[in-house]
């Protein structure tokens, strides 16, 4: 029996470029489901994306989460990490391949 490999990795720095495709996908797939638009992040130049991409990958900072089969993106989580005073604030904004596949996570905070 043949096993596909499946796993959940993080975005490396210097896959910056693997970001950008995958924003661009997204915002094609579903742009009602977006704040900026394809055109607009087209525009972003090669520094904003290497930059946003080593935010990401910073230990402690924002995360964006891959799902990875047969070293395929079959989709992607992106998570936020905001500070305040007193609660700590995440906010995950998740999104797949296709408008079927995106999930969303609501925005919480660690006291309930």
């Amino acid at each position: 029996m043949n096993v596909p490999f499946v796993g959940i990795r993080r975005l490396r720095a210097d896959e910056w470029q693997l970001l950008r495709d995958l924003r661009l996908r997204a915002l094609g797939s579903d742009p009602a489901s977006f704040w900026e638009t394809e055109d607009e992040a087209r525009a972003y130049g090669d520094s904003y994306w290497t930059a946003l991409a080593e935010r990401l990958a910073t230990p402690n900072g924002s995360r964006f989460l891959m799902l990875d089969v047969e070293n395929s993106i079959g989709g992607t989580v992106f998570g936020t990490k905001k500070k305040r005073k007193r609660i700590p604030y995440r906010r995950a904004l998740g999104s797949a391949n296709t408008p079927r596949q995106r999930i969303r996570v609501t925005p919480c905070s660690a006291r309930h």
